[in-house]
Order: C-alpha cells, then structure tokens, then sequence
C-alpha cells in the first residue's frame, strides 16, 4: 500500500519507521508549541514566521554591501540606479508584487 501512495524514496523512508509493539491510539500533536495542543494563535505565528522566513530567502540581504556600494556608485542617471536597486530587492510594481501586496487583485495579465 505504502508504495502504490508515494513515491519511491517517501515510501523507503516510511517502511524503515520502527512499529510499537504496544497497541496505543494516536495522537494528534502540534510540534510548534510547549503543550502539544494547536490554538489559532500558534497557527497564526506559525504563518508569520514561515512568511517572514520565505522573504528573507527571496530578497538578498541588505548587508551585502558590496553590491549596494556597485549599485550608488554607477555612472549612470539616478533612476537607473533606482531601477536596478528596486530590481535587486524584488520591489518593481510588477502585476505580481502587486497582487502579492494586495494592491491590486486580478493576476491576469492585461495582454493574455
């Protein structure tokens, strides 16, 4: 059964879980609070950690201060500069930051 419902690899891992020889019922458990026992407020900072995780990994960090001091010190106009720090940081008004942002909320493309 375990290999008709996952895929190769899951399916090895689950086989190698060692069985209890005690007849016990399950549980249900929460791993993200001291007490086992889900709330709507642990649910919720469970969300805003996992988001707040999520965006950390997709902006790059402002200390990289290299690329920024590359960035200020172009000689090109301001706005260009501008553009390709917003560009870096995942800021440009693209259709889906502002989805994203729920400044707008149609996703469709205008053209498609």
């Amino acid at each position: 059964m375990v290999d008709g419902l996952f895929v190769e690899e899951d399916g090895e891992m689950i086989k190698k879980i060692p069985l209890s020889q005690l007849a016990t019922e399950d549980v249900l458990y929460w791993p993200f609070t001291s007490n086992g026992i889900y709330s709507c407020k642990s649910g919720y900072r469970f969300l805003k950690e996992e988001a707040e995780q999520s965006e950390t990994i997709r902006v790059p960090p402002l200390r990289d201060k290299h690329l920024w001091k590359a960035i200020w010190s172009m000689h090109v106009a301001q706005k260009v500069k501008n553009f390709v720090w917003r560009a870096c940081r995942n800021a440009l008004p693209t259709k889906k930051e502002l989805v994203k942002r729920t400044i707008i909320a149609d996703p469709i493309c205008e053209r498609c």
